[in-house]
């Protein structure tokens, strides 16, 4: 199959054709991507002696990264593929980047991680099936700090860093894993989802950001209100639940629907100008509280959404007296940072319980007189 991939979340260009089983790469290292990809792309299809009418398929990476090259990429390819009614494979760069140290056959575990700006970093964990990579956590974000605590957790995983660019935000201490996107590991990334017959509708590719912008985090943090789940709540949560189709863990309409029937069942929404940014559902049953999901939007993680639900949680609880229990996935190491700040600590485990055979962690707060961390 021929197909032509690019990727512009980074402070360069990364172009890869293959054509007639030939592999053909092209690496711009810092550009300008609104003035600078049309030429790139006529000159390396014209040196290869490609046309875009010889492609059988076009591939993008759609983040996370910088919001106009995002914007760029995407609005290309949905253009080639639309006019072409030619099929798209869609990469993260997060996938992209942990390609870079793959080797086949080690059965070894990945963190890639890229840093946001802004003392954050994105991060997501892989493993090895197959001969190519497996993403075992959906991607995520957090701050240097949280970070730095993360990765003293990882001591079975190789790490992979790219800066992208922000060499006066740089992350110290992953300094040493220091690498960049490379054209090579694009090809890999892609040819394993044409392998897999992993295609995506241009229709259906949507960009990857994970965080909001700078001012609309200020507004979350600054303005919100956090109310009691309601029936005419339900839909939007749902919509809400979708992110999370990477994990076996999301909530149906029905199921959602259904849980909130029962007595014993309770809620709460966090909003931000009348739009959800996450839920709290617990189930209380005499002096114990279980609970049953909290969620919160992809982009709004990192703003004390969570930490501010459980924090009603436990207002509401104080005359209750019960012991809170939860369970998270053994790899959710930004929520089990953060059960561990707010007091829970690790009482079990239910091996293999979540997708691809990933262990729960069964973690409880105890009720002494109040819930003080």
């Amino acid at each position: 199959m021929n197909f032509l991939a690019f990727n512009t979340t980074g402070n360069g260009i990364q172009f890869v054709l293959q054509k007639d089983e030939k592999h053909f790469f092209l690496e711009s290292p810092f550009s300008k991507h609104s003035e600078s990809f049309f030429p790139l792309l006529e000159k390396f299809l014209d040196e290869n002696n490609c046309t875009k009418d010889e492609i059988d398929c076009f591939a993008v990476v759609n983040g996370p990264g910088s919001f106009t090259g995002i914007r760029i990429g995407l609005s290309v390819i949905k253009m080639f593929a639309f006019v072409s009614k030619k099929p798209c494979v869609v990469v993260n760069a997060l996938e992209m980047l942990a390609y870079n140290i793959f080797k086949q056959n080690q059965n070894y575990k990945i963190c890639a991680v890229i840093n946001a700006g802004g003392g954050r970093v994105y991060y997501q964990l892989f493993q090895e099936k197959e001969n190519c990579l497996q993403a075992l956590t959906a991607e995520r974000v957090c701050t240097f700090l949280q970070f730095e605590k993360i990765l003293s957790r990882l001591d079975d995983f190789k790490i992979v860093y790219c800066e992208n660019g922000e060499k006066k935000n740089n992350c110290s201490f992953l300094e040493k894993f220091s690498s960049e996107f490379c054209a090579k590991s694009l090809f890999l990334a892609v040819n394993a989802k044409i392998n897999q017959q992993n295609f995506t509708d241009c229709n259906d590719i949507k960009p990857l950001y994970i965080r909001f912008s700078q001012a609309e985090n200020m507004q979350i943090r600054e303005d919100y209100s956090i109310s009691q789940i309601l029936c005419d709540d339900i839909e939007e949560i749902s919509e809400l639940e979708k992110q999370s189709a990477f994990e076996d863990t999301s909530w149906s309409k029905n199921a959602l629907s259904e849980s909130l029937k029962n007595e014993k069942v309770i809620g709460w929404v966090f909003k931000n100008a009348e739009k959800i940014c996450g839920y709290l559902l617990v189930s209380v049953v005499e002096n114990e509280i279980e609970i049953l999901r909290i969620f919160v939007d992809e982009k709004a993680r990192g703003q004390q959404v969570a930490q501010k639900l459980l924090e009603k949680l436990f207002d509401f609880s104080k005359n209750k007296k019960a012991d809170i229990f939860l369970e998270v996935n053994q790899y959710n190491f930004s929520a089990i940072l953060l059960y561990e700040k707010m007091g829970f600590v690790k009482v079990g485990e239910r091996p293999k319980y979540y997708h691809q055979s990933q262990d729960a962690l069964i973690l409880k707060k105890l009720f002494r007189g109040g819930y003080e961390n």
